[in-house]
């Protein structure tokens, strides 16, 4: 038993590691394209990773090779302005893609709007009017998660938040639902859903 414990420990310790790891190469990927970019670039940009706890991928490479995951897959996407166009650039746990140009501006427009009050947000956690003395019963399972980081000037936020805060059970009702969702970063991030989705659909991001 005690030998099935110490297994068990390790594995779990050794599977948070890896999933440092990955987080730590998609942050570097970012960083590195980051300070290639001009001055007035990198001083107005934000990006967002989104990942779901246990989400593992596997890549065919161009020259061949293959790139699994060892920990949570992660997909990031960077949006910026360079001159008069705005871009996405998407980033994962194998590398960086091709920017891509976007016809409409909005959710770079709306970060520069609303910058003083995103970086100043915090999503509330999932709570019920009354103190639950039973684990939680979830008709569905929110293991995914969102993080975003706002760099501004020399400055950068990061605001994070599991998808679970943002829903709302009809037997638990959260009582923090509204205002969570009505938080300028959670708006920001459903229209970039309206943007990404079909560009993930249409397989439009490139590896680099």
């Amino acid at each position: 038993m005690k030998l099935l414990l110490v297994v068990a420990v390790l594995f779990l310790a050794t599977y948070s590691s890896q999933a440092q790891q990955d987080e730590a190469f998609v942050d570097n990927a970012i960083s590195e394209f980051i300070e290639s970019q001009p001055t007035q670039v990198r001083s107005s940009m934000y990006s967002v990773k989104r990942f779901c706890n246990g989400s593992v991928k596997m890549f065919m490479m161009a020259d061949g090779s293959r790139c699994a995951t060892t920990g949570d897959y992660i997909e990031a996407y960077l949006i910026y302005k360079n001159e008069a166009a705005v871009f996405i650039k998407k980033f994962d746990n194998c590398g960086a893609y091709d920017a891509i140009q976007l016809e409409d501006a909005k959710v770079y427009k709306m970060f520069v709007t609303d910058a003083g009050s995103l970086v100043k947000e915090v999503v509330k956690p999932y709570k019920t009017a009354q103190e639950n003395t039973q684990p939680l019963s979830r008709t569905k399972v929110y293991r995914c998660h969102r993080s975003f980081t706002y760099y501004i000037g020399e400055e950068s936020t990061i605001v994070s938040y599991p998808l679970y805060d943002l829903s709302n059970e009809s037997l638990q009702p959260n009582v923090n639902y509204e205002f969570n969702n009505n938080l300028g970063t959670v708006k920001l991030d459903k229209i970039l859903d309206s943007i990404i989705v079909p560009l993930e659909e249409n397989k439009s991001f490139k590896r680099s």
